[in-house]
């Protein structure tokens, strides 16, 4: 959490009040001076993220208490609150934006812990240097979407904001822990490459470091040895190639490094309790 409640900063004396009420989603990216603020009374009827990239902002409250949004912090306004936002005095201020009424199953993603002093403000998160590069990337897209024309370019838009969300839910101390670099890299390569065949041996060395010493400290980060999280990746690869396309359930399972049918079907029951072919009958993960 980057919170900075009354940071020793040169603010701004607080704008002239302002109204703004978008009825439907609008992002964008600014880069201003110290000139920018913004004071709304009564907030707006969206949700509000404001993403810092580069410089110094800030958000203060109605009292007077202030946090200082560094690069690569994320705060999320509440709708109907108190709105004081702007840039640091003497610096400039780049950050991602987005006003937007959220989907009805988005319940638990704005579900955040209020921040101390700054009423209606849900959440002030900083991310750490590797999902950066993914949440400037998810905003990227998310203003070319819902910016174009197209008859789905909204549904894009709003899935593009979901993954903001899931993003910085990831950076709280309830999402991914504050992970080893190499154990954040080994990872990846198991995400990106599910079905080959990783070996404790050689996935230590792809990060430098002895088999031995790699395995423990991939079971103390992670909670679970690295076969099962390989295991784990190649499953949810398999349930994805059930649901969208018509590949016959031996061809999903070696596609995924399985090299028994009986043995995919085996472990694919287990863990999500149905067969292969149940599971791709099952309307529910059409």
């Amino acid at each position: 959490m980057a919170v900075h409640l009354l940071e020793p900063v040169v603010l701004p004396a607080p704008a002239s009040v302002t109204t703004h009420n978008p009825t439907s989603l609008i992002t964008g990216f600014y880069d201003v001076d110290d000139a920018y603020q913004v004071q709304r009374c009564g907030g707006t009827t969206t949700w509000l993220l404001v993403y810092t990239h580069s410089g110094q902002g800030f958000v203060r409250s109605e009292a007077g208490s202030v946090v200082v949004l560094h690069p690569g912090t994320l705060a999320v306004y509440r709708p109907k609150v108190w709105h004081n936002y702007g840039t640091v005095a003497g610096d400039r201020w780049a950050f991602h934006y987005a006003h937007f009424h959220p989907r009805a199953n988005w319940a638990e993603l704005l579900r955040f812990d209020s921040v101390r002093g700054i009423s209606g403000l849900a959440s002030v998160t900083e991310l750490k240097e590797g999902t950066r590069a993914q949440m400037v990337e998810a905003f990227h897209h998310l203003h070319l979407d819902s910016r174009r024309e197209g008859r789905w370019r909204g549904d894009l838009a709003m899935n593009d904001l979901e993954r903001v969300l899931l993003l910085a839910h990831e950076a709280t101390p309830d999402g991914l822990p504050d992970l080893d670099p190499r154990i954040e890299r080994v990872l990846e390569i198991i995400a990106a490459r599910p079905s080959e065949r990783h070996c404790v041996a050689g996935l230590a060395a792809s990060v430098n470091l002895s088999p031995s010493r790699f395995a423990h400290l991939f079971s103390a980060a992670v909670g679970r040895p690295v076969t099962q999280v390989v295991r784990d990746a190649r499953l949810r690869e398999a349930a994805h190639l059930l649901e969208r396309t018509v590949l016959p359930v031996a061809e999903v399972g070696a596609a995924v490094g399985f090299e028994s049918a009986f043995h995919f079907s085996a472990t694919f029951r287990a863990r999500y309790g149905q067969s292969p072919r149940g599971y791709r009958a099952d309307p529910t993960h059409a």
